[in-house]
C-alpha cells in the first residue's frame, strides 16, 4: 500500500513516514502544494494532508484531488483544532477521516488500517486468482461455486497475500499487519506457520503461497 503525505514541517513529515514504513506501508513526502501536485503518486492508496501550509490553501488540494484527478482514494488530514464546528465542516469537504496534533503514531497506523479497509475500490471488488474467487466485502474465498468458509485469521491472510501478490513477505510483515490489533509480543512466528498450514490444507488446490527459505512467503 502507498501512502503520499504533504506536510510542511519536514521533521513531522520524517516521522510520520517512518512510522508508517514500520507497518510496512510505501510512502511518499512532498513538504508544499507545488511539490504535491509535482510528485503526485497516481497510484497512491491514501492521501495524508495537513491543514496548516505555509503555501496555499489545505482545501485546495483535497479539491484538486476529487474533483481533477478524479481520485476516491481515502483522505486523512491533520489538524491541531478539534472542536465540532470545524470537524463538520472537514467531513462537508470530502474528506474520510481527521486526526489531532500531537500525533500519536499508534493512533495514526490505526487509522490508515481502517481507512484502507474501507476504500471503495478494495471493500466492493472481487479478485480472481488461480481459480479462486475472493470476496473483499464478505471476506470469503470461493472456487466452482463452494464456499471454504475461512476463520477471521485465515481471510485475514487470505486478503493480505491477494492485495500483495508478486511481492515477498517476512514473517515480521505478517505480524505487523494482520496480528497488529493483539498483544505482538505473543504472537510468534509459529503463529504464522500454524495459521498458513491450516488454510493450506482447508484449500484442496493450490492457492499459490509459497514459502521461500523458511523464513518468507509469495504469492504467485
Amino acid at each position: 500500500m502507498k501512502i503520499a503525505i504533504i506536510e510542511d514541517t519536514r521533521s513531522l513529515a520524517k516521522l510520520i513516514s517512518r512510522k508508517l514504513k514500520k507497518s510496512w506501508y510505501q510512502t511518499s513526502i512532498s513538504n508544499s502544494i507545488e511539490e504535491f501536485k509535482s510528485n503526485i503518486l497516481d497510484n497512491a492508496d491514501l492521501f495524508i494532508i495537513d491543514i496548516n501550509l505555509w503555501d496555499g490553501e489545505w482545501f485546495e488540494i483535497i479539491n484538486w484531488l476529487r474533483n481533477v484527478k478524479f481520485s476516491k482514494k481515502p483522505i486523512l488530514i491533520m489538524s491541531a483544532y478539534s472542536d465540532i464546528n470545524n470537524k463538520l465542516k472537514w467531513f462537508s469537504l470530502w474528506i474520510d477521516d481527521y486526526i489531532c496534533k500531537p500525533i500519536i503514531p499508534d493512533e495514526l497506523i490505526a487509522r490508515v488500517w481502517v481507512l484502507l479497509k474501507r476504500a471503495p475500490d478494495i471493500k466492493t471488488r472481487e479478485i480472481l486468482h488461480n481459480g479462486y474467487v475472493f470476496d473483499f466485502e464478505n471476506k470469503e474465498l470461493f472456487k466452482d461455486g463452494v464456499n471454504f468458509y475461512l476463520t477471521r485469521r485465515e481471510s485475514q491472510i487470505i486478503e493480505f497475500f491477494l492485495l500483495n501478490k508478486g511481492k515477498v513477505i517476512s514473517k515480521d510483515e505478517l505480524i505487523n499487519s494482520v496480528w497488529w490489533k493483539l498483544d505482538l509480543l505473543n504472537v510468534t512466528f509459529n503463529n504464522i506457520n500454524v495459521t498458513i498450514c491450516n488454510t493450506r490444507k482447508k484449500i484442496w488446490d493450490k492457492f499459490g503461497i509459497e514459502t521461500l527459505l523458511w523464513v518468507w512467503y509469495i504469492l504467485r
